[in-house]
């Protein structure tokens, strides 16, 4: 069988971070209730990287599919990430990279 190359890329849509799904949502969750001190480009990106790097990665290809959990590990997990982003706000709220 012979494949033919293909460029990163290429295919780099099909490689998918599951936190991503769980991430922004809930940002937007915390912006709308005013829980984030600033909503500025700097910060939201700073929220966000923060909190994507401090949870470990759930990579999947797209043609694979979401993650198949319990709603049980989902809702423990998702705790998990609200924990990480409350921490990641206090620490972008403490020292923000914009303009004052």
């Amino acid at each position: 069988m012979n494949k033919a190359n293909v460029s990163i890329y290429e295919v780099q849509d099909e490689l998918i971070n599951e936190n991503i799904k769980i991430v922004f949502p809930l940002i937007d969750k915390y912006q709308k209730e005013n829980k984030i001190p600033c909503s500025c480009k700097d910060c939201m990106l700073d929220i966000a990287a923060i909190t994507l790097n401090s949870l470990k990665p759930r990579y999947h290809v797209s043609l694979i599919g979401d993650f198949y959990q319990t709603i049980k590990s989902i809702n423990e997990y998702k705790k998990k990430v609200e924990e990480t982003l409350k921490k990641a706000i206090a620490r972008v709220s403490e020292r923000p990279h914009h303009e004052q």
